[in-house]
C-alpha cells in the first residue's frame, strides 16, 4: 500500500477529538479538527458571531437554519440553510413538508403528511372522524361539502363557540377540553354538513348540547 507524506498508510483511520463539541470521532485525516460540517460552521460562528452588523464589508452573515434551527455562518445574504441540511436536501432529495396535525415544518425523504408517529395516529383518527361525519350526513341527505376539522379550528381561532373559552389543542376525546366539530343546526333538525354549519367546540360542551339547537344558530346569519 502507498504511504502519505507523513509516513502513514493510505486508508488508515485516526481517533480525533472535535475541538468544538469535544466528541471523539474516526477520520482518515490526521490533522482533522472537527467531527463534521455542523461543528465547522458553529466554530466559525463563535469566531465571527460578534460582528454587530454583518454585511458586504464583513462578507459573513450569521443565520439560523430554517430546518435544524442551528446557527451558522453564510457567505451570501440569501442562504437560509446550513451546509449540512443543504447537502442532505441535495443528496437525498429531502421534501420539506408541513405536518397535517401540528403544522410543524419537517424534512423527509418521502412524501409524508405527518412529522411523528403520534401525529400520524392523530391524523388517522381525524380522517376516520371526518369519514364518519360524511356518512351520517349522507344518511340524512344533509351532505353538502367536505369539512376539514383543522380548517374549522383555525377559522374559529381554537375557541369553543358554545362557551367562548379556549380549546386544548393537544387534548383528545374524551377529555372535556378536547376539540370537536359541532353542527350549529343539528343534522337531526335539518342542518347540513358544510363548513358554514360547523363550529369548533369543547367535547364536554358538544356532549351537553346534544341534538338541541339554541341561539347559536344566529351565527349562520352573515
Amino acid at each position: 500500500m502507498s504511504r502519505r507524506a507523513d509516513g502513514t498508510l493510505h486508508g488508515t483511520y485516526h481517533n480525533r477529538t472535535c475541538t468544538h463539541c469535544g466528541h471523539t470521532f474516526r477520520t482518515r485525516k490526521a490533522d482533522a479538527k472537527y467531527c463534521g460540517y455542523r461543528c465547522v460552521n458553529l466554530a466559525r460562528y463563535d469566531r465571527t458571531g460578534r460582528v454587530s452588523q454583518p454585511g458586504p464589508a464583513s462578507k459573513v452573515y450569521p443565520r439560523t437554519c430554517e430546518l435544524c434551527r442551528q446557527p451558522f455562518i453564510a457567505r451570501h445574504c440569501d442562504v437560509d440553510q446550513c451546509p449540512t441540511c443543504s447537502a442532505s436536501v441535495k443528496a437525498w432529495r429531502v421534501f420539506i413538508t408541513e405536518c397535517a396535525t401540528c403544522s410543524t415544518l419537517f424534512t423527509c425523504r418521502y412524501t409524508r403528511r405527518t412529522c411523528s408517529p403520534q401525529c400520524a395516529t392523530a391524523h388517522k383518527a381525524a380522517v376516520r372522524r371526518e369519514a364518519e361525519h360524511r356518512r351520517r350526513a349522507r344518511k340524512r341527505n344533509a351532505y353538502v361539502a367536505n369539512v376539514t376539522r383543522r380548517t374549522v379550528y383555525e377559522r374559529d381561532r381554537w375557541k369553543c363557540h358554545l362557551c367562548g373559552k379556549a380549546i386544548n389543542r393537544k387534548a383528545t376525546a374524551p377529555h372535556p377540553k378536547s376539540p370537536t366539530i359541532d353542527h350549529v343546526i343539528p343534522l337531526a333538525s335539518g342542518g347540513t354538513h358544510e363548513p358554514l354549519n360547523c363550529r369548533a367546540a369543547h367535547f364536554l360542551c358538544n356532549s351537553l348540547k346534544g341534538n338541541r339547537g339554541g341561539g347559536e344558530q344566529l351565527l349562520l346569519v352573515a
